[in-house]
């Protein structure tokens, strides 16, 4: 698919960064992305670009489920997650807001790590689609890496060793405050390849999340975070990047399975609201 792909529908692809991220043009979720041939031209374009952008969409959250349903099969995003919208368990709240002193979602006022959403679970997820009901007049941006140029921008023999390597991933206490032992239990750490092969695609990508993953298998303490942080500042090198600015009713999908993000701070006198259903994914290989 090239950069301004025209199809025989009023839909049009438009990138946005160097190697990822992309803006379809001419949709409304609600009427032509849920037939069968526009799902198909969307799906599409989210192999192709790793992270696509709907603007001025205005849905419900039956309409939210559905169009994730067109992606990937709906999931629940895991343990210790209490924020779900009620009535709509598929979808949860993020918000820096509260209500009688708590919280109304996962808090999303200070800047996180670089991650790929549940990269601790056995199948982490497939992917994420985002939709911005509030957000601050600036700040609070989300930032993406694609993790398949910054694999292939690495040298033959770096790739090869990367290639036979694994990584451990742990839950972070930040998703959920500290955990009970039964809780930590239910939810044991996963050893996942360092570099995947996307399922459709066939393509190699690095995997890894500054936020989960914790050390590479069979290495020494210090060889293991030499290692990790080498990785890390070579993916969050700019050419890999993509920033994404949002306005009010914005969809964001994105591929967790070849990328990394992160959200940057935003002033927490103004709020920020957005709801977040997720794609079931696969063991990675």
């Amino acid at each position: 698919m090239s950069s301004e792909a025209e199809t025989t529908e009023p839909m049009k692809v438009s990138m946005l960064g160097k190697t990822i991220g992309a803006e379809i043009i001419g949709v409304d979720i609600r009427e032509s992305v849920l037939d069968e041939v526009g799902s198909r031209y969307v799906r599409q374009a989210l192999l192709d670009y790793k992270v696509i952008i709907l603007r001025n969409q205005n849905l419900e959250p039956d309409d939210q489920v559905a169009f994730t349903s067109k992606l990937g099969p709906v999931s629940d995003e895991g343990p210790k997650n209490p924020f779900f919208l009620e009535g709509h368990p598929e979808i949860t709240i993020l918000t820096n807001t509260f209500r009688d002193g708590k919280p109304l979602g996962f808090q999303t006022d200070q800047t996180d790590e670089w991650h790929s959403d549940v990269s601790y679970l056995e199948k982490p997820s497939m992917g994420a689609v985002l939709y911005a009901i509030e957000v601050p007049p600036e700040g609070a941006d989300t930032l993406y890496v694609d993790l398949e140029a910054a694999y292939l921008a690495l040298p033959a023999a770096v790739r090869d060793r990367l290639d036979q390597l694994r990584a451990i991933h742990t839950f972070p206490e930040q998703y959920g405050g500290k955990l009970t032992e039964a809780e930590r239990a239910a939810i044991p750490a996963q050893s996942h390849p360092l570099v995947r092969t996307h399922p459709e695609t066939g393509r190699k990508s690095l995997f890894l999340s500054q936020m989960m993953t914790t050390a590479i298998e069979g290495l020494g303490e210090k060889e293991s975070d030499d290692l990790l942080n080498e990785l890390f500042e070579h993916i969050t090198k700019p050419e890999f990047e993509y920033t994404h600015k949002w306005q009010r009713n914005d969809i964001l999908v994105w591929d967790n399975r070849c990328t990394m993000h992160k959200s940057t701070w935003f002033d927490p006198k103004y709020n920020r609201l957005m709801y977040r259903s997720m794609m079931e994914g696969d063991v990675p290989h």
